[in-house]
């Protein structure tokens, strides 16, 4: 592609990348490539740099090429603690069974996620089609400052500081804020934790028998770890079109 935009910058300066203004017809911006002739039917595996992250600039003068992409579809892809950012999610077990959203009572109060038994086939750390019944949830926030989790239900809480197991969906509680941490026995495994005050924190894991459920503990308890793939786009055929000019 033609010459678009240069940008003044030192070596080993870190900048935003940003999003290239061009529009191609029919294709979305995805990010940027070294590549000039890139053509590929699928994400680039190498030279290839999402949009809007952090990029060190390398000590010569380069040229990135903006890439672009047709959307066909949607997929789920794996995070955890240390790249959760807001968006919308699946929560699956450590077997990749998904929650369904539904509340299963324990009492008037409270109660637990129930996870289905079927299981939702992932690769490359991806789902692309989801089991029946998967509840989608929004989170809303960042990690530093903590995440809102919102179902169709509603928001995401707790019902008591002194008991298990108590968790519910109100409107009421879209205030409560849960904070990602990585799960010490797997980099992809996380909990949910929401501290409230001085005696402890509450936290979300699956429960330590059968992992049928997703439950709140108290104080700190915690049980085999959580998965959330994060909703997003899936591209194909990818392709350069405008250059940014690194000086």
């Amino acid at each position: 592609g033609s010459k678009t935009s240069t940008v003044n910058c030192y070596a080993n300066q870190q900048i935003y990348l940003p999003n290239a203004t061009t529009l191609a017809e029919g294709k979305t911006f995805v990010g940027w490539t070294t590549n000039p002739d890139l053509t590929s039917a699928t994400k680039p595996a190498s030279a290839f740099y999402e949009k809007n992250i952090l990029y060190t600039v390398p000590a010569t003068a380069t040229d990135l090429y903006a890439v672009y992409a047709t959307a066909s579809g949607t997929e789920y892809i794996l995070t955890n603690a240390a790249s959760i950012t807001q968006g919308e999610y699946v929560l699956t077990d450590k077997d990749y069974k998904v929650a369904t959203g539904s509340f299963q009572k324990k009492n008037e109060e409270g109660g637990d996620l129930v996870v289905t038994e079927i299981g939702a086939t992932v690769n490359d750390n991806k789902i692309t089609t989801l089991p029946e019944g998967a509840a989608i949830c929004t989170l809303a926030g960042n990690n530093e400052d903590g995440f809102t989790i919102l179902f169709e239900e509603g928001y995401l809480g707790y019902m008591s500081t002194t008991q298990n197991r108590n968790l519910a969906f109100k409107e009421e509680f879209s205030t409560i804020k849960w904070i990602a941490e990585a799960d010490a026995d797997n980099a992809n495994g996380l909990t949910l934790y929401s501290p409230y005050g001085e005696n402890g924190k509450y936290r979300i894991s699956t429960n330590g028998s059968g992992n049928t459920t997703i439950r709140g503990y108290y104080n700190g308890k915690a049980y085999d770890e959580l998965y959330l793939f994060k909703e997003t786009s899936s591209y194909s055929n990818y392709t350069t079109l405008v250059t940014l000019q690194l000086t």
